[in-house]
């Protein structure tokens, strides 16, 4: 298959995984890179218990690199979170990170920041390593999106609030962001946000998408580190009866359980984005990764109920992929 984004990232299927915090692993991202779609390895990668040493986390991050590419000669990527500028303490984080990344020669830096602007300083310090770029906003607006063109990336993601993890602060929908710059950028770009069915791709596609970032569907696969009972209580849930509530990035909509309720009853009281974010510490490697649904939650797409079985990864990057033929 050839298309721009194929081209730009070096893949055969114009299907990119999601970055997910604790949810990913080698056995996962390589599926989906041997599939001929673009494994992704998030932060916590691997892994099943906390750290907060840094160092550690560089380590730890290493090795599933390297573990990675034992299973797979494709490419695959890894979570950047851009520094925020004059920010010391964000900086001391992605530093050795960064290193890292440029020591194992990584083959895609997926970068997303934390600020209105993509930090372009950030983006030419990697694309000066040789390295590509796959950036995307977490709460998008035209703005942000014609500002990340105009930088050297190789691609872009595009997210709507459908999304799962944390989404978009601005509440807005895949479709009408994509009506809004579907035609105005110029730097090959895949959708995101409720992409679990070869229709909802063709409709991506023909609002100017080139590819799709997807996270629930390929959570809900064999190879995904997440919990079976995580897995079920998916395919068992409706949409109708998720919960939104306000988080230390944009919003999160999740499975109920008492931890989100919880989280439900702070937002509604007019608690602070922070004071909610510290309720729910922890929630999501309880809840998604190890299966706890009492003190933890699950975090999804609002396009749940179109998920009804587990599949591999194999059979979602061609099932969607099909889309772009």
């Amino acid at each position: 298959m050839k298309n721009r984004i194929c081209e730009a990232l070096g893949i055969e299927k114009p299907v990119l995984a999601a970055s997910m915090n604790w949810l990913s692993n080698a056995e996962w991202a390589a599926a989906v890179s041997n599939a001929g779609g673009l494994g992704n390895l998030g932060f916590n990668c691997g892994q099943n218990m906390e750290t907060v040493d840094v160092a550690e986390t560089v380590e730890r991050f290493r090795q599933e690199i390297r573990k990675t590419r034992e299973l797979t000669d494709k490419p695959f990527s890894v979570t950047y979170i851009l520094p925020v500028e004059g920010n010391a303490a964000s900086r001391a984080f992605s530093d050795p990170i960064f290193d890292m990344f440029c020591e194992e020669m990584v083959d895609v830096i997926y970068t997303n920041n934390m600020t209105p602007l993509a930090n372009a300083g950030e983006i030419k310090r990697i694309r000066e390593r040789g390295i590509k770029v796959l950036h995307r906003d977490l709460s998008p607006t035209k703005e942000s999106l014609l500002h990340a063109d105009g930088l050297d990336v190789d691609a872009l993601i595009v997210t709507g609030f459908e999304a799962g993890g944390h989404m978009t602060a601005h509440r807005i929908g895949l479709f009408s962001m994509l009506q809004e710059v579907g035609a105005l950028i110029k730097t090959p770009f895949a959708a995101g946000g409720g992409i679990c069915t070869a229709a909802v791709a063709r409709a991506a596609r023909v609002m100017g998408a080139q590819g799709v970032y997807v996270g629930t569907r390929l959570l809900v696969t064999e190879e995904n580190p997440a919990s079976d009972i995580t897995k079920q209580a998916i395919i068992n849930a409706k949409a109708e009866e998720l919960i939104e509530f306000r988080a230390q990035v944009g919003y999160l909509r999740t499975n109920k359980s008492p931890m989100s309720a919880d989280c439900d009853k702070l937002a509604r009281a007019g608690a602070d984005a922070r004071v909610i974010a510290n309720a729910y510490a922890g929630a999501w490697r309880r809840g998604m990764l190890l299966g706890d649904l009492n003190y933890g939650f699950i975090s999804v797409s609002d396009a749940i109920n179109s998920i009804t079985a587990v599949k591999t990864c194999k059979e979602v990057v061609d099932e969607l992929a099909a889309a772009f033929v």
